[in-house]
C-alpha cells in the first residue's frame, strides 16, 4: 500500500509527480469498477524500476481511495485490485514470487 505523501515522487510520462498529482491528472473508471485507476510508473532515484500503481476505492469510506504498487508492470488488474477485498493484502502467485508486490 502506498502512502499518500506529497514528498514521495514517481516518474509518470517523464515527469516526477506525487501519487496525489497522478491520481488527479489521470482519468478514473466510473461506476462500480473494481479499480479506479491503473498507471505504469518508474520508481527509484538512480536505477529506475518499472512498476504499476493501482488505485482502488476504500471500502470503509467510499469517497476515499487506496493506492497499491506492484513491481510487476504487466501484473493483471484483477490480481492487484483483489487485494482490497482480501483485507488490504496483495497476494502474488508462486510463479511471480521473486519480484515483490506491495
Amino acid at each position: 500500500m502506498l502512502r499518500k505523501s506529497s514528498r514521495i515522487y514517481y516518474e509518470y510520462e517523464g515527469k516526477q509527480l506525487s501519487i496525489k498529482k497522478i491520481f488527479g491528472i489521470c482519468k478514473k473508471r466510473r461506476g462500480r469498477s473494481k479499480y479506479l485507476l491503473s498507471v505504469n510508473v518508474m520508481v527509484g532515484k538512480g536505477e529506475k524500476i518499472p512498476a504499476k500503481i493501482v488505485c482502488v476505492r476504500n471500502k470503509k469510506n467510499k469517497k476515499d481511495w487506496i493506492a497499491f504498487i506492484c513491481t510487476i508492470p504487466n501484473c493483471p488488474k484483477k490480481r492487484s485490485s483483489g487485494s482490497a477485498e482480501s483485507g488490504g493484502r496483495l497476494r502474488c502467485s508462486l510463479r511471480h514470487a521473486s519480484p515483490i508486490c506491495n
